[in-house]
């Protein structure tokens, strides 16, 4: 099982050199490893496009097999971002604004 603990509303990302980065917290019941895509969303009204921009997960070592682990999200562009994490098999996906 894996929940995770999204930004509050209003949370802003750090502008970086690299991109706009926003940390995460996850907790893990299960042992693996923890997978993190994004896929940046663009559109007007009810069409949707897909664009072709990066994401780069951070999750740093030393948290344990299971329990809470930290990462930092650094996105390459403000906008709009449909976010997949997996762990053993199971998946959670959610949209996150990037401002």
């Amino acid at each position: 099982m894996l929940w995770v603990s999204l930004p509050a509303p209003g949370y802003r990302a750090e502008p970086r050199p690299d991109g706009y980065a926003m940390k995460v917290g996850w907790w893990r019941l299960a042992k693996g490893s923890l997978r993190i895509t994004a896929t940046r969303v663009a559109g007007q009204g009810d069409r949707r496009d897909i664009v072709e921009e990066a994401m780069t997960p951070e999750v740093p070592s030393g948290y344990g097999a299971v329990g809470f682990q930290p990462s930092g999200l650094i996105f390459s562009e403000r906008g709009c971002w449909d976010v997949a994490a997996g762990l053993a098999g199971l998946t959670i996906r959610f949209r996150l604004r990037v401002t």
